[in-house]
């Protein structure tokens, strides 16, 4: 009788073992440190309570939720091509570097209770490390996050698309022009859902 009868597992067994652990890994801490975001953000107008709570894991799961799409966007992009992504490889790999826009607005917050630090916080953290209330428009909040962060969760974005097999530029160019429809895209939804018009 062969070892596998007794369970032994294959020997492609275990990397693919360890890959998942890794991806439900990233994605728990992802969907953890987004949960502990948004609550810190809605967590005085909610005064604490599990309303608070409820919201923050709603935020938290939506996130997770745009990095699926993400995810699948990316990879039917480059089915075409020969270059092999795997949706459920890529999605956690950008679950967590989506973290980094989290730690992002959490340093800005660290800003608003130190002004002191502001010129150390503002290139990692972008604009919103100046602001002390709401965007005053749909641009302002659509670029205030553009800081060392977010400039590397687009740059780890391409990485991975790199390592894949695809073209270090097109996966550039690709995934710059995602990113920059992102922004037009949250500038616009802003704008239109204050009854303002986004392109005056």
């Amino acid at each position: 009788m062969s070892s596998s009868s007794f369970g032994t597992p294959s020997p492609g067994s275990s990397p693919r073992l360890h890959a998942v652990a890794a991806g439900i890994a990233f994605v728990a801490l992802a969907l953890s440190v987004w949960h502990a975001e948004f609550r810190a953000q809605i967590a005085a107008a909610a005064d604490g309570t599990g309303t608070a709570a409820g919201a923050a894991w709603i935020g938290a799961l939506s996130q997770v939720g745009w990095n699926v799409v993400e995810a699948s966007f990316y990879a039917f992009l480059w089915r075409g091509t020969g270059v092999r992504l795997n949706v459920f490889t890529l999605f956690p790999q950008l679950a967590l570097y989506s973290t980094l826009d989290a730690f992002g607005a959490g340093l800005a917050r660290v800003a608003l209770g130190h002004p002191t630090w502001v010129a150390l916080i503002a290139p990692f953290a972008g604009a919103q490390a100046f602001a002390d209330g709401p965007a005053a428009n749909g641009l302002a909040a659509a670029t205030a996050g553009i800081g060392a962060f977010a400039v590397a969760r687009v740059a780890l974005t391409i990485v991975v698309q790199a390592r894949a097999g695809a073209p270090a530029r097109v996966a550039a160019g690709v995934t710059v022009a995602a990113w920059l429809a992102c922004r037009v895209a949250s500038w616009w939804s802003w704008d239109l859902l204050r009854g303002a018009s986004p392109l005056r």
